[in-house]
């Protein structure tokens, strides 16, 4: 784990950030100009996840997992800055990506 810790870390948190911004390219639209605040709560939900043993090595690949849990984060601000309108459509393209 300490591993995984030091490579999302190095170079400024450069791989943890790259994360993020994969996560907003692939909901699209332009409305996350001040991305601070996503690489804030990226942070965050590293360190609660570590912090707070939620990862179990079994159920899969570490950086899987962060990325959902990230996503959802990411999800969550954006709905919070936006409203039910914005997030309804996020919800609506991501669902019709999958099909």
């Amino acid at each position: 784990m300490e591993n995984v810790l030091q490579d999302l870390y190095k170079n400024n948190a450069k791989k943890l950030y790259l994360m993020v911004d994969r996560i907003l390219a692939s909901i699209g639209g332009n409305y996350y100009n001040d991305k601070d605040e996503f690489y804030a709560e990226a942070s965050d939900v590293l360190a609660d996840i570590v912090m707070n043993h939620r990862y179990d090595e079994k159920k899969g690949n570490f950086e899987g997992y962060l990325y959902g849990a990230l996503r959802n984060a990411v999800l969550d601000i954006i709905k919070k800055q936006n409203g039910v309108i914005i997030w309804k459509l996020i919800m609506k393209q991501t669902i019709m990506r999958k099909q």
